[in-house]
């Protein structure tokens, strides 16, 4: 079992399937669009319930999930 940090400084643990969606969106963030899986998306909306993505909106109005992470709480910040 794996765990990942999020900003609150929890530590959750994750899945290998939550993990290789985290290792698809990466550091830029991953549009909803490209998760074509039915099966992916459902485990993108668990883990957006359970504090381990964000949903933002780019500047095309379209849904990009980001990963809630103690890592990146200063990036884009300034």
């Amino acid at each position: 079992m794996r765990y990942h940090e999020i900003m609150g400084g929890f530590r959750v643990p994750i899945s290998k399937e939550e993990n290789d969606i985290l290792q698809k969106i990466g550091l830029n963030g991953l549009p909803e669009k490209e998760l074509t899986d039915e099966r992916d998306e459902e485990i993108a909306h668990q883990m957006i319930r359970r504090g381990l993505l964000n949903t933002k909106r780019d500047k095309d109005g379209q849904t990009v999930y980001k990963i809630n992470s103690s890592s990146n709480i200063w990036i884009g910040r300034f």
